[in-house]
């Protein structure tokens, strides 16, 4: 007797003895979808088995979701964002203190000579840069008034320099001999 003759007799005494089947698992399932363990699923869209059995979609701060067999970003937790639009970042940006997404993405704390804040959402002006001041407490105006030339704010904010004079550095100074330098700024 040939190998090739008795070769189908141990096949088929091994498929008796393991309980193996010679039809796929695959084919156990409905079309489009996967064997995963003993359950039927679509690996196209669930987020425990994206693309893959046994693939978990999970998202730092937020919900992970699966489209078209891929692990995407469903939402995010508040005040969380996904400002980079990456699913390896997660929802990667504190919309509630990140300078450059504040309340949102894309919104920076930015100030005309000044400095931003976010906070709880909200840009605020937290400095300025010397010699400019905030005299109009205006936030949205920024850093508008530079205190070493101004007549109305010379040197700080309300320090108005007397008739005659003039703000050079900071400093109030008597105009000398009929020269009046144009010294107002505001």
């Amino acid at each position: 007797m040939t190998i090739h003759k008795i070769l189908p007799t141990i096949v088929s005494a091994l498929i008796l003895i393991t309980g193996c089947n010679s039809v796929p698992k695959e084919s156990a399932c409905d079309e489009g979808l996967t064997l995963c363990g003993e359950q039927c699923l679509d690996i196209m869209s669930d987020s425990q088995n994206c693309g893959r059995c046994n693939n978990t979609c999970t998202v730092e701060n937020g919900q992970a979701t699966c489209q078209e067999g891929n692990c995407k970003i469903g939402s995010c937790d508040l005040p969380y964002h996904d400002c980079d639009q990456q699913y390896s970042t997660g929802c990667e940006s504190n919309s509630g203190t990140d300078n450059n997404n504040c309340g949102s993405c894309d919104n920076v704390c930015n100030y005309d000579n000044g400095v931003g804040t976010c906070q709880e959402g909200s840009c605020l002006l937290a400095s300025c840069s010397p010699p400019f001041d905030n005299c109009d407490d205006n936030p949205e105006t920024g850093c508008e008034t530079n205190t070493d030339d101004s007549l109305l704010h010379c040197g700080e904010c309300l320090n108005d320099c007397p008739a005659n004079h003039f703000c050079d550095q900071g400093g109030c100074l008597p105009f000398e001999d009929d020269v009046l330098p144009d010294q107002r700024h505001d």
